[in-house]
């Protein structure tokens, strides 16, 4: 075992958050989970048979422990979405070996992915049982955003990131056309913002709980719009745009098949209309917001010229994508955008069973909205905003592809709708809807 960049704060911060795993009630554990999301780098990490093990990693490692060692979980019963995630995780754990060989390294990557999965996935899926485990989640996470809110502020004000002291991320804020681009305890300034954007739907759900959650909520809403701003990135600032846009459609929420058919035919017309194509909108949207939209234009319109390169298998190589490339990976064109990223890495059956993903969360969210339960978060508006955020992430996964913590937050948000789809499908035909007690 080889122990890389952990620091005394580091150590201190492992050995509180393994405490808190196994002391606290399981309602709980989740706050460790949320700590070592907003309050340690990738820079503190383990390294064991060549395998990086991350603060986030080793808390869910633990997490599961404890959950073993005292049998506090249920085995949900397995549904459309969840055999959606498994199908894709297989999909691109296979396609991208063969594409590689399957070499040491290529399969070192994906054995990181499935750990990510399983461990993260599989540990909300067992312990997500009702609508109460979801609201505990909601609130921990509105409380212990705060200071990291406070944090980028300081950051803000200052140039200087004090998350830097944990390693993996630059003592000195970029700047960009002159402002202070934030990360937080991220390793990019749009993966802060992104994680602020996505939040908020979700502390608005809490809102609308109970009455007793609307401090919190209020907690939660302002310190995620801090996070936002002082990312100063285009792309969590239209993710939140959208999340606003799709409150504003809850209004039209029995008439969302021909709001889509109606989305569907303007875009077609937008793209018959315009010079370009139509998804050169983003660099039009970026003109005034500012941005690397022209990239991300570009990026799908590459995608789409070189997709006999990758649509088997993926591809090893996108360097000729871009007159410039990275200057980590001289091979690869900045993949900022989830679906092609997912393609690139194992073809174009992994970037639809991604793609798969999301539409199984939806209509799942769809179907629930029609059953009413007399429980707080089971009103249609706290399912529709859940849907939001679901929204913001589809939003977001154009402007980036996601690395690091904020993949907790997507397979919480996924583990939450799958439960959700459980308690009003399989739970309500059944007639034991699983109550908070």
């Amino acid at each position: 075992m080889n122990i890389a960049n952990i620091n005394l704060g580091g150590i201190i911060f492992f050995i509180v958050t393994g405490i808190l795993i196994f002391l606290l009630d399981k309602k709980y554990i989740f706050i460790p989970i949320v700590l070592s999301v907003c309050y340690i780098t990738y820079g503190q990490n383990i390294i064991i048979g060549g395998f990086n093990f991350y603060p986030v990693r080793i808390i869910f490692f633990l997490s599961w422990i404890r959950i073993i060692i005292r049998r506090e979980f249920n085995i949900p019963i397995v549904n459309i979405i969840d055999k959606s995630v498994f199908y894709w995780l297989i999909s691109s754990i296979i396609l991208y070996s063969i594409l590689w060989g399957f070499e040491y390294d290529a399969i070192k990557t994906k054995i990181g992915l499935l750990y990510d999965v399983l461990m993260m996935y599989g540990l909300f899926r067992i312990i997500i049982n009702n609508y109460s485990d979801i609201e505990v989640i909601f609130k921990i996470t509105a409380v212990l955003i705060f200071p990291m809110a406070l944090l980028m502020l300081y950051e803000r004000k200052t140039g200087s990131n004090l998350y830097s002291y944990f390693g993996g991320i630059s003592a000195m804020s970029e700047i960009r056309e002159g402002r202070i681009r934030c990360s937080g305890p991220f390793r990019h300034s749009i993966l802060a913002g992104t994680f602020g954007a996505i939040l908020i739907p979700l502390f608005i759900a809490l809102y609308f709980s109970k009455v007793s959650y609307r401090n919190i909520s209020y907690m939660g809403i302002i310190s995620s719009l801090i996070i936002v701003y002082t990312s100063s990135s285009s792309g969590p600032l239209m993710a939140l745009l959208m999340s606003i846009i799709g409150f504003m459609f809850w209004y039209m929420r029995d008439k969302m098949r021909t709001v889509r058919w109606i989305l569907l035919g303007s875009i077609i017309m937008l793209h018959i209309i315009m010079k370009a194509p139509v998804w050169y909108t983003m660099a039009r949207v970026s003109d005034l917001t500012g941005g690397g939209g022209w990239h991300r234009s570009f990026l799908i319109n590459q995608a789409i010229v070189y997709i006999n390169e990758w649509w088997l298998l993926g591809t090893k190589n996108t360097s000729h994508w871009f007159p410039y490339t990275l200057a980590i990976n001289p091979d690869s064109a900045d993949i900022v955008n989830q679906y092609i990223a997912n393609g690139v890495d194992a073809g174009l059956l992994t970037m639809i069973l991604f793609i798969f993903i999301i539409v199984r969360c939806f209509q799942g969210l769809g179907r629930a909205q029609t059953i009413e339960v007399p429980d707080p978060l089971g009103k249609r508006f706290c399912i529709w905003a859940i849907g939001v955020s679901l929204f913001a992430h589809v939003v977001s996964f154009f402007s980036v592809s996601y690395f690091d913590q904020i993949n907790v937050y997507w397979y919480l948000l996924i583990a939450i709708i799958s439960a959700i789809v459980n308690i009003h499908e399989t739970g309500y035909s059944n007639n034991k809807f699983q109550y908070a007690n």
